[in-house]
């Protein structure tokens, strides 16, 4: 079973709007506000969870997006205990794994990357708590996207 199977059988199970929706995010289509307007207006109107057979039909559109990939993480100042100055770089290829001891820095990492590129749960990053008065903690998100460098 492929995810887009797995879309089409969950999308099934959805009331007939998300149903709607999905087929046309999923060919995608760009709603105005007034596209936002309307569905709400068909939402607030719709009753039962009617289904439709067009999820079975649901088609994910292959397109070509643009491809982002972080390139380093660097100029580090005051971020939890990590090198002010310090520069993470992240392979060109593949996977990037960090590893080390216990308090070599991987959470301030994670903290940090988490907190640039607005993750699903947020993480705070905390000045280093070792040094008194420190700057507010800060850093620079170097990336590419579709090669041109951001």
């Amino acid at each position: 079973m492929t995810i887009e199977d797995d879309v089409r059988e969950w999308a099934a199970t959805r009331p007939l709007w998300q149903q709607e929706v999905l087929a046309e995010l999923a060919d995608g289509r760009e709603f105005t506000d007034a596209d936002l307007e309307s569905l709400a207006d068909r939402v607030a109107a719709a009753t039962g969870t009617a289904t439709a057979a067009g999820s079975s039909t649901l088609s994910i559109r292959h397109g070509t997006a643009d491809q982002v990939q972080l390139v380093e993480l660097g100029s580090l100042n005051c971020v939890n205990a990590l090198i002010d100055g310090e520069t993470l770089t992240f392979g060109g290829d593949g996977l990037t794994i960090i590893y080390g001891d216990n308090g070599s820095g991987k959470s301030g990492y994670a903290r940090l990357l988490k907190n640039m590129i607005k993750t699903r749960h947020e993480e705070v990053v905390l000045a280093n708590v070792f040094e008194d008065g420190g700057d507010t903690p800060s850093a620079e998100l170097v990336y590419t996207i579709s090669g041109s460098r951001e």
